[in-house]
């Protein structure tokens, strides 16, 4: 439902809509004492093939450790490297991995940092499908992140 309001050059608008709550994994970490971000990809109707692909494609550009590809129903597709990186290089490397979702893109960039789904959706469990590569000693231990968040969507 909505309403909409418009007089003398102001606009109210009120909306109630229907939301989900939904666990979520946030991209930054604390390595030592710097917070920097691990690689977290969200990949929307995308094939798997294309997926898999674009993520070994920019693994090999920028020499990035394994890659752990989950399904998350449909043709959707998340992916994690856990390999420490500056704000600046997450969004750099993120950027130009061909087929990331855009509107994730933009609203990671102006929270300063990426959240993607861990709990299900609509009953859909996530998979994992692939891994990508090898571990690196360097990479952040994903047992020792400690950024979560729980946020509300409208797509259950």
């Amino acid at each position: 439902m909505h309403l909409r309001f418009e007089r003398f050059g102001w606009r109210f608008y009120v909306a109630l809509t229907r939301s989900y709550r939904m666990g979520g994994v946030n991209s930054r970490a604390l390595v030592g004492d710097d917070i920097l971000h691990f690689l977290m990809w969200d990949f929307d109707d995308v094939p798997q093939a294309e997926v898999i692909a674009a993520l070994s494609l920019v693994q090999d550009w920028y020499g990035l450790g394994e890659i752990r590809v989950v399904h998350t129903g449909f043709s959707n597709y998340h992916a994690y490297c856990f390999d420490p990186h500056s704000w600046a290089d997450t969004v750099a490397i993120l950027t130009n991995t061909p087929w990331v979702d855009q509107a994730y893109l933009k609203i990671g960039y102006i929270r300063g940092y990426y959240t993607l789904r861990i709990t299900p959706k609509k009953g859909r469990e996530m998979k994992l499908i692939a891994v990508l590569g090898q571990r690196l000693p360097w990479e952040i231990d994903p047992t020792t992140v400690g950024s979560f968040s729980e946020y509300l969507t409208s797509k259950g």
